[in-house]
This record gives C-alpha cells, sequence and structure tokens, in this order.
C-alpha cells in the first residue's frame, strides 16, 4: 500500500507534530514499507490454521468454569496503601510549587 506524502502531513497535522519535508518524505517510505509488509500477510494461507483467541495461545470461552480457571494465573486483588505525596513528587522529573511540572501538549 502506497501512502502520500499528503497523507503524512495531514496525520501529522492532527496528531500536531511538526515535520520538515525531509521527515514526511522518510516517513512516508518508511510508512510505506510497514504497509507492504501487512499486506503480503493477506497472501498467506491460514484456512487451517485454528483461531488464537488469546495471546498465549489458550482458547478462553464464556463459560463461567472456564473464566475462573483462566483467571488462576492472576494474582489475588490486594488493597495496598497509596503513594504518598512527597513519594509521588519523589519520583516527578520536575517540580514547582508543589505540583508535577510537565513539558506543553497543546498550543
Amino acid at each position: 500500500m502506497k501512502i502520500s506524502k499528503e497523507d503524512v502531513i495531514h496525520v501529522a497535522e492532527l496528531a500536531r507534530v511538526q515535520l520538515s519535508d525531509a521527515e514526511a518524505i522518510r516517513l512516508q517510505e518508511d510508512l510505506s514499507l510497514i504497509f507492504d509488509h501487512f499486506a503480503s500477510l493477506n497472501e498467506v494461507d491460514t484456512s487451517e490454521v485454528d483461531p488464537t483467541l488469546h495471546v498465549s495461545g489458550e482458547e478462553i470461552t464464556l463459560a463461567r468454569e472456564d473464566l475462573e480457571e483462566s483467571h488462576q494465573n492472576l494474582r489475588k486483588d490486594r488493597i495496598e496503601s497509596p503513594l504518598s505525596p512527597n513519594q509521588v513528587l519523589h519520583n516527578a522529573p520536575r517540580i514547582e510549587d508543589g505540583f508535577i511540572r510537565i513539558k506543553g501538549v497543546l498550543d
């Protein structure tokens, strides 16, 4: 699938990302290669491959017993004390007036 430079620029504008012409061209080429790779997957014959419903390969059904069994590998929910404000601020990269300061994301 060929993606146009205009498509790249449009998506960049939606994401509020500024691109130079060189960056837009490079992204156009890279994305076209990625889309071509995924398009090649359509040529693979999967007619005899069972569907995978879970990333672990285990089949999950809607039966209650099966759901309970599939959750055996998960830890039990437990109430833990939350981080204190000082602990949160200690982990912050930048603090201003007792608040976490972040880089602006909107114009």
